[in-house]
């Protein structure tokens, strides 16, 4: 209790205060894990968009790699007969 009263000295006395003051921290605390996990998933989302655009772009170059491949395949099979 002390850490979720910020250090302070004072905390609830009475076994009723500190119910209450133990299901206010358990709320307090879950909520600011809900926070923390949606501003997470905000960031995530964004870097996973940023992927997918890596992605076509590599898969874009692969395809030409592979159209180079094929056409230097084509050049060296015409000059040099098997």
């Amino acid at each position: 209790m002390i850490i979720t009263t910020m250090g302070s000295e004072l905390w609830p006395k009475s076994p009723e205060g500190r119910i209450l003051c133990l299901i206010l921290a358990t709320y307090a605390f879950a909520i600011f894990g809900y926070v923390t996990a949606t501003v997470a998933t905000f960031f995530i989302g964004k870097e996973r968009e940023e992927r997918k655009e890596m992605n076509k772009a590599d898969i874009e170059h692969l395809v030409r790699l592979e159209q180079e491949i094929k056409t230097l395949r084509e050049l060296i099979e015409q000059r040099i007969p098997r």
